[in-house]
């Protein structure tokens, strides 16, 4: 493979503010998939507002524009290009495009260095090499490309028109999409977020550093299979850490998973351990899959940094609290003995602990939810208590949901602005409630109020547990004047 770094920081700017888009590979024919249709169909739906040429064999008009027959029949001027062609047909593409003066083309197309047949490497290097004789970047080959709310630019249907803080690179699309779509349930929304494949020519340390300088992402996020230039990421990933939060998950830790990315994006993934120590020293966050990266970014996005790990849990059920205790413990959480002026306290309130247990965790009588707002502002005025992970039960009983969980919800909304401690929920529902609207909308509810949701105290206490130590990390560095405030 080509070496693909020109040993200076780029500015991608025009990659994610194009004046004009054309989407090769489009065609007229709606018996069956097609890719070109797709990516038209995903610009015109994010509402771009510069022109946007279709390019095929066809004749005729796709959503209403004009089908052209190349590159070079397109009357005006092109930015960047969307290809969906085979990957034989692609080195003549980047001469058109030259010839056009295209600055960026997204291939789409796979067939390249992540087969096995040899013919596919030569054909990447070919295609990279005419695109650097000619000024053309190129974004893949093998991805689903670039998705920029503000510049209305994306690679699927009906995604989020909001803007956000957050950048998120991915060798991997299906991931991509994951992330845009199931991070908008949660109130994730993203500045900018690119698939990038093969990374023939860009490359994750070219995104990577652009992010780190743009003004308008706060928090970067990453899949990464491989990397084409490890010296370079190492780099690039300690200057991001520096001054944003970097959350990473790396494919490919175990020997299978190492087969996979080779055979899926044809990088080389590295050792687990490498990988675990690189990303600690860094100062980045390591998450082990794309449910809790988003898990992560949650608490970024509604949890104040919590003074430490000590963790009072309130729910109901012993059983349940026995877990939740162990669970915190198990992932580096703490979980405290109550002051006796607190346990005191509650059993004024309830009048007695038996059916209950006011030590930490906080087992509140089933039948007293009228109690539960005192409960947990007793709780959190404890200064040895550091944050709050509430469980909700939904569905335990339908017939009881109206008259004891419904105004439970009620009373926990409002009580949303009146806790000083940062505060993590847990939904936990029984049967037929884990699919009811209720708990979609409750969830949401939560959400629109500033509370991080999860549906296992699992999740929770590992991205908590994760959050503080970061969060300290960079206290500590910020306080030695290591890092920019």
């Amino acid at each position: 493979m080509l070496n693909t770094n020109r040993g200076k920081k780029l500015s991608l700017d025009y990659l994610f503010n194009p004046r004009s888009i054309a989407v090769v590979g489009v065609s007229t024919d709606m018996s069956r998939f097609r890719s070109g249709r797709l990516f038209l169909e995903s610009v015109v739906d994010a509402g771009f507002e510069g022109p946007i040429y279709p390019v095929g064999h066809d004749k005729g008009e796709v959503f209403g524009l004009e089908l052209y027959p190349s590159i070079k029949a397109v009357p005006g001027t092109v930015d960047y290009v969307i290809s969906a062609i085979p990957a034989e047909h692609t080195p003549q593409l980047i001469v058109d495009c030259a010839s056009k003066g295209v600055k960026a083309v997204h291939l789409f197309t796979a067939g390249f260095s992540e087969i096995e047949d040899k013919q596919g490497q030569q054909l990447q290097d070919e295609l990279v090499a005419l695109a650097r004789q000619n000024g053309v970047r190129i974004i893949g080959p093998n991805c689903m490309g670039l998705y920029c709310p503000k510049a209305k630019i994306a690679f699927h249907p009906d995604f989020p028109k909001e803007n956000g803080t957050i950048a998120f690179l991915s060798q991997s699309g299906g991931n991509t999409i994951y992330a845009v779509r199931e991070g908008a349930t949660r109130g994730i929304y993203f500045s900018k977020v690119v698939s990038y494949g093969n990374a023939a020519d860009l490359n994750e340390c070219d995104f990577l550093e652009y992010f780190t300088d743009d003004p308008d992402t706060e928090i970067i996020a990453a899949y990464i299979e491989g990397v084409t230039n490890g010296t370079r990421f190492v780099e690039a990933l300690k200057q991001a850490a520096r001054v944003k939060p970097v959350i990473i998950y790396k494919g490919g830790l175990s020997e299978s998973g190492t087969r996979a990315v080779a055979s899926h994006t044809g990088a080389m993934a590295g050792s687990e351990r490498v990988w675990q120590s690189l990303l600690k020293q860094a100062g980045a966050i390591q998450v082990y899959s794309m449910e809790e990266l988003l898990d992560q970014l949650l608490l970024f996005r509604y949890m104040p940094a919590p003074k430490g790990k000590a963790t009072a849990i309130i729910g109901i059920g012993g059983g349940n609290s026995v877990q939740a205790a162990d669970v915190c413990t198990n992932a580096g959480l703490t979980v405290p003995l109550l002051p006796e002026e607190i346990r005191r306290r509650l059993k004024d309130l309830y009048a007695s602990e038996t059916g209950a247990s006011f030590r930490n965790p906080v087992d509140m009588y089933f039948a007293r939810w009228d109690l539960a707002q005192e409960t947990i502002k007793l709780v959190a005025e404890c200064d040895n208590i550091d944050l709050l992970i509430i469980e909700i039960v939904l569905g335990w009983n339908p017939r009881w949901e109206k008259g004891f969980i419904e105004p439970y919800i009620g009373m926990f909304l409002g009580l949303a602005r009146q806790l000083h401690k940062p505060t993590a929920i847990i939904l936990k529902p029984f049967g037929l409630a884990r699919w009811a609207q209720s708990t979609t909308e409750t969830e949401a509810e939560l959400y629109r109020v500033g509370f991080p949701v999860y549906f296992s105290i699992d999740a929770a206490a590992r991205v908590i547990a994760r959050y503080v130590d970061y969060q300290n990390r960079r206290q500590a560095m910020l306080a030695s004047s290591k890092l920019p405030r």
